[in-house]
This record gives structure tokens, C-alpha cells and sequence, in this order.
């Protein structure tokens, strides 16, 4: 089993979170490739949950303009 980074973006109707700042932080230390954050930057909340694979990690995302970008990246 690998392991599971989870980061939830603060939404309009929400207190407390992790900023868009934050993710892309954490995607470029991880490297994830552009036409990974590329997706991610056009999802929208009439799509479902999104995902994407490179060298051995899972990531898998949604947004929701009242909560904001969730995001789970997991490694083997």
C-alpha cells in the first residue's frame, strides 16, 4: 500500500483550507508535468472526479465552486 496526501482548497462557503497557491507548491515539488496541472486547471464542477498517473503515483481531483479544489496524490 502506498501513501496518501490529501490537500483540500478553501471554498467560498468554508473556514479553513489549503490555498491554489499551496497545490501548485506541492506539484512542483513532486514535478508533476504541466499537461498534468494543465487538466487540473480546467476542471470545472460539471465534471466528475478527474485522475492521472506518472512514474508510480495516482493523483485524483475534483472541484466544486462551493468548496473549492480537493486533491488526493498517491505514491506505491
Amino acid at each position: 500500500a502506498g501513501t496518501t496526501l490529501t490537500i483540500d482548497t478553501k471554498g467560498p462557503n468554508e473556514t479553513a483550507g489549503a490555498s491554489l497557491a499551496d497545490v501548485k507548491c506541492v506539484l512542483d515539488a513532486l514535478n508533476v508535468p504541466a499537461n498534468i496541472q494543465s487538466m487540473m486547471k480546467l476542471s470545472t464542477s460539471a465534471a466528475d472526479q478527474h485522475s492521472a498517473s506518472w512514474e508510480g503515483r495516482q493523483l485524483s481531483w475534483s472541484y466544486d465552486p462551493g468548496t473549492g479544489f480537493n486533491l488526493a496524490i498517491t505514491g506505491s
